[in-house]
């Protein structure tokens, strides 16, 4: 399998351990040290091997909820730069803060996902996603930026659009949700287009699938299909 980042991704695994631990260590010291309520959850609680992940405890939507909207956040406002808005329980809004730290890790660590799934700087990749999948588009639009590959989306809501772009822009890597390569799939059968004809070398599923499922879009689409 190809490696995006080759000094992280091959690491011995106690040395993976050991820096997992060291970032969990400095994770929790920094919450306990800006976010009230974490300190009231956390207490003196220490973590001294990766063994005891299971025994912290669970920060649950209502602690979210009452903290709106921004009492969880463990860096001053001014250091956060992008907010993402999500429902929590009874409809309540959810805030979630991105640093620029933030953005640029989940970029890699979304890079490093594209280039197992076999896509590289040359692809043409075209995402598929939509309304409640907003922060996993923004995700995969970061990764694909850091990895340099060309980028284009579409709403999988708007399905002709999306079919005409695989075609017109000779699109060699799909991203997107389950259903939304089904359905893309299946319009190309009704429409009696051969699947050959596109130039899709990849398709990425936002989720795991059973085989026939993966199978099914494979043949469809004519390209290899593998799951997040």
């Amino acid at each position: 399998m190809t490696l995006f980042d080759h000094q992280q991704e091959s690491l011995s695994l106690q040395s993976r351990e050991q820096h997992q631990l060291e970032r969990l260590q400095i994770l929790l010291a920094r919450l306990k040290r800006n976010v009230r309520r974490a300190r009231e959850i956390l207490g003196e609680r220490q973590v001294a091997s990766l063994a005891e992940v299971k025994d912290l405890p669970l920060t649950a939507p209502e602690d979210l909820l009452d903290a709106f909207p921004y009492g969880m956040f463990a860096l001053p406002l001014h250091e956060v730069v992008r907010l993402h808005a999500t429902l929590g329980p009874d409809g309540g809004q959810l805030i979630i803060g991105h640093t620029r730290n933030d953005l640029n890790m989940w970029g890699r660590l979304t890079a490093r996902q594209l280039v197992a799934a076999g896509i590289t700087a040359n692809d043409v990749v075209q995402l598929g996603f939509g309304g409640t999948q907003a922060r996993q588009a923004a995700g995969y639009q970061l990764g694909a930026e850091v990895l340099g590959a060309s980028l284009i989306s579409e709403d999988p809501h708007h399905i002709d659009y999306q079919l005409a772009m695989l075609r017109n822009y000779r699109v060699s890597a799909l991203v997107t949700t389950p259903s939304n390569a089904e359905a893309l799939a299946n319009l190309m059968a009704v429409r009696r287009i051969d699947p050959q004809s596109l130039h899709l070398r990849t398709v990425l599923l936002s989720r795991p699938v059973d085989a026939a499922t993966r199978q099914k879009i494979s043949a469809g689409l004519f390209a290899p299909v593998r799951c997040n």
